[in-house]
């Protein structure tokens, strides 16, 4: 009981991170008038952005957004297809970090990360673990 408290808790804390972040790149548009945002596409400059503002995403992030589907254009299965893909080999670190470099997620430089890319792992071994 008490470790599905500790995992609902950080659970949380990573969507309001995330959330968080995603607010925090809203800009004013100077062609929509006083008081819209808009948030900018993710294009190659995106990285960079992120990390001027400090809003990278952090390895809980990019597992979250895998396993909501962010990346299934790149491959990555969402939901219990994550957790499967993980446990059989067909999706590790370097994959879900090679499919958030293409989208431009992240920097190319992530994929050299090793600190990164433990954390990464450790995420989905939490992930596979609590199914």
């Amino acid at each position: 009981m008490k470790r599905s408290k500790v995992l609902a808790n950080s659970l949380f804390a990573g969507l309001t991170i995330l959330h968080l972040s995603i607010a925090g790149i809203a800009q004013a548009d100077p062609n929509a008038g006083r008081g819209r945002a808009y948030v900018p596409m993710m294009d190659a400059k995106f990285p960079a952005m992120s990390a001027k503002y400090g809003m990278g995403v952090t390895p809980f992030n990019l597992v979250f957004l895998a396993f909501q589907g962010f990346f299934s254009s790149e491959g990555i299965p969402s939901s219990q297809g994550l957790q499967e893909a993980y446990r059989n080999g067909t999706v590790n670190p370097q994959t879900l970090v090679k499919a958030a470099i293409s989208m431009n997620r992240l920097p190319a430089s992530s994929i050299d990360d090793k600190t990164y890319l433990d954390t990464v792992k450790s995420q989905l071994d939490d992930l596979a673990r609590n199914n």
